[in-house]
């Protein structure tokens, strides 16, 4: 499957449906997430500028975390929207080190759900 396949558009409708449901929240994450009607999921993902400076580290967190969901629930039909809740203090090389325990983590708690 393509990047188009898995990717969810950041707009306001997108947002507003995704955000009337309580997240799966971490230290620096935030998972919003509703049923889809499809089989395939798709994911969104917003990673403010006030939280990480620099746009190499947010578009190599981006990707990571892109190809995380495409292995672990790319079919289970889900609509997801992570965002970054706080600014992460820390190398910039550790900051993806970071995120990805916390997605780890958001993804075990999502497959019991």
């Amino acid at each position: 499957m393509s990047k188009e396949d898995y990717s969810l558009r950041t707009d306001k409708s997108n947002i507003t449906k995704l955000t009337k449901h309580r997240p799966i929240t971490t230290e620096h994450l935030r998972l919003y997430f509703v049923k889809s009607d499809s089989t395939n999921s798709k994911i969104a993902i917003r990673i403010p500028k006030k939280h990480i400076k620099l746009a190499v580290v947010r578009n190599f967190i981006r990707r990571r975390l892109l190809n995380q969901f495409r292995d672990s629930l790319h079919n289970h039909g889900l609509d997801v929207l992570l965002t970054i809740s706080n600014k992460i203090h820390s190398a910039k090389n550790e900051i993806s080190d970071i995120l990805m325990q916390e997605w780890k983590l958001c993804i075990q708690q999502l497959r019991k759900l």
